[in-house]
């Protein structure tokens, strides 16, 4: 059997497409991905059922992932509970209205606070609320300066977490780098040969191999040129 979802380039596709990507090998059924050039959120089309809107289409998708599955123990997001849970749907109701809407700070001054003790934002794996909250404050991190990466270490360590999580991120969005200047500066370092350096020699013998030797090797002291004397003009 299998399934045909039509995305375009809305975030809500986007974050779909995520989505399979990390249940795709657990799937019961292949999932096409099939790109489409109206900018209506994604639709699923399975046999006779078509549905519409992302979080809907997730819940359905996460109905056909293998319960035998490896992937089933080790992430919630394939898990029919914590997907359907009000915390989840409340994040990606977030996602969708108030990082759009919210002043840029606001929005990373709830994700700091929510993520103070803990890695994820709900729960203790990655689930589709990190998803949907990725997805869409990536684009509010392009006039993110370092001052706000030191204001805000736990938006940016669970948003380098997600970027990096299982190499898919980079496949749908760009990566963010907060310490693209530290980092270029550790390659630049790593990369430039290292001058080699004599180890330092204790005073007392450095001061005596910089004393010639005694009758040898002094140098002649050139004879200092005497002032000329000034003419007195006759009168």
């Amino acid at each position: 059997m299998s399934i045909t979802l039509h995305i375009d380039q809305t975030k809500d596709s986007i974050a779909l497409q995520h989505y399979v990507e990390l249940v795709k090998d657990s799937l019961q059924s292949t999932v096409t991905l099939q790109k489409s050039e109206a900018q209506g959120g994604p639709i699923l089309k399975d046999g006779d059922k078509q549905l519409a809107g992302a979080l809907t289409i997730a819940r359905y998708l996460n109905r056909l992932v293998s319960s035998k599955s490896d992937f089933v123990e080790k992430n919630a997001v394939t898990r029919e509970a914590p997907i359907a849970t009000p915390y989840i749907t409340q994040w990606v109701s977030f996602s969708q209205v108030e990082t759009q809407t919210l002043p840029s700070k606001d929005v990373f001054d709830l994700i700091e606070q929510s993520i103070s003790s803990s890695t994820y934002i709900v729960g203790n794996s990655i689930s589709l609320a990190d998803i949907f909250v990725y997805v869409y404050v990536h684009s509010l991190l392009k006039d993110f300066t370092p001052e706000q990466s030191n204001s805000y270490p736990n938006f940016v360590r669970w948003f380098n977490l997600i970027q990096h999580y299982e190499a898919y991120s980079e496949k749908f969005l760009p990566l963010i780098h907060f310490d693209q200047h530290q980092e270029e500066f550790k390659h630049r370092e790593i990369m430039e040969p290292q001058v080699a350096r004599a180890p330092k020699q204790p005073k007392d013998q450095a001061a005596k191999e910089q004393q010639p030797a005694k009758g040898k090797g002094k140098s002649k002291e050139q004879p200092k040129e005497q002032p000329k004397e000034q003419s007195q003009d006759k009168v």
